[in-house]
């Protein structure tokens, strides 16, 4: 090769080189060419991380080479649609924005396993109730009984017949697996407590009383006492020592005990209501809570905090009442919304 055609060759390379070096530069600190807006852009990079591992991952519909947990670098800045899929789970789907110079992280990504509905009990279910440990639910049958299923080895069990005593109320208690039921006798209620891992241990709590009590609430500081009304009266009865104590008197219409207090609607002789409250430190004060509105159509709804809260159904109306300031009733009104969405969206929180 004569020296004109090397000089010529050379010349070409090093052209080709500086054209070249630019575009690799920017191509190894992660610029990229945006042919929708046709400009250099600075890209963008996606953690991903799933559970279980091991699925793929899709960005606008193009599979990435890696199945999670995995970075995706130069991304173009944007809104992307993310696909993370793995056999036997379903899919889980996110518009996620990319911006430049910055790593996204969505690394709590939960894939819930695909599986058909699988009818665990044959009988018709009116009611039921999960435990705290939602391993065993009871539940109300058309056919009037009230049964216990265990989750973990499914096993269905008769409690009780309601056909001829009707079935009247049912409450988990909040720190084992222990129960009580009642059910209407004539003109009283029978309340049982039973324990769902002894189901053969019935303890009727008319050993314990004799009174005709009413609306029994498990006392959430201890697990051996419930409360009751008797006689438009409230009480505390630790049923194993099998005794019990009069906490507060007059005519209390309804009750609710909450964590720290307990929250009293209570009606005056010339037929007026009143909202009064009970500290769990200090049962022997109760505290009248002042600038509330009752009426008999108010029912208390757990907030499970130091808030009350009332609704009245007729009304469609919820009051938000904070008995640590002076002024405490917040009354909003919500029309149009049915007493049910109220009070399980406020249970729900």
């Amino acid at each position: 090769m004569v020296l004109r055609n090397r000089r010529i060759l050379y010349a070409i390379f090093v052209i080709i080189f500086f054209l070249s070096a630019g575009p690799l530069v920017l191509y190894t600190a992660g610029f990229r060419y945006d042919f929708q807006y046709n400009r250099i852009v600075e890209t963008g990079s996606i953690v991903i991380k799933s559970y279980p591992e091991g699925a793929d991952v899709f960005i606008n519909g193009k599979k990435y080479s890696k199945t999670s947990p995995c970075i995706i670098n130069t991304i173009l800045p944007g809104k992307i649609n993310l696909l993370v899929s793995k056999k036997g789970y379903h899919d889980w789907k996110k518009t996620v924005k990319i911006r430049p110079r910055i790593t996204t992280f969505e690394e709590n990504i939960k894939l819930y396993a695909d599986t058909k509905s699988v009818n665990i009990i044959q009988n018709t279910i009116t009611k039921y109730w999960f435990n705290e440990k939602q391993d065993k639910f009871a539940y109300l049958t058309k056919d009037n009984q009230l049964r216990i299923f265990n989750t973990l080895n499914k096993k269905d069990v008769l409690i009780a017949n309601t056909k001829n005593k009707p079935f009247y109320d049912f409450k988990w208690s909040l720190h084992d697996d222990q129960f009580i039921f009642g059910r209407k006798n004539k003109n009283s209620i029978e309340y049982f407590i039973i324990d769902a891992n002894r189901l053969e241990r019935i303890f009727p709590l008319s050993s314990v009383v004799n009174l005709k009590i009413d609306n029994a609430q498990w006392d959430p500081a201890d697990k051996n006492s419930i409360y009751a009304l008797s006689n438009k009266k409230l009480y505390r009865i630790p049923y194993l020592l099998k005794t019990y104590r009069l906490i507060a008197q007059g005519k209390i219409k309804k009750y609710l005990i909450q964590k720290d207090h307990i929250i009293l609607i209570k009606e005056s002789e010339d037929n007026q209501y009143s909202l009064s409250l009970i500290s769990a430190r200090d049962q022997n004060t109760i505290h009248l809570i002042p600038f509330v509105d009752i009426s008999k159509d108010d029912s208390i709804v757990d907030t499970h905090s130091n808030k009350i809260a009332l609704y009245n159904a007729n009304a469609s109306r919820l009051t938000i009442i904070d008995p640590s300031i002076k002024k405490t009733a917040i009354s909003d009104p919500v029309e149009k919304i049915r007493s049910e969405e109220h009070t399980s969206e406020l249970q729900s929180h």
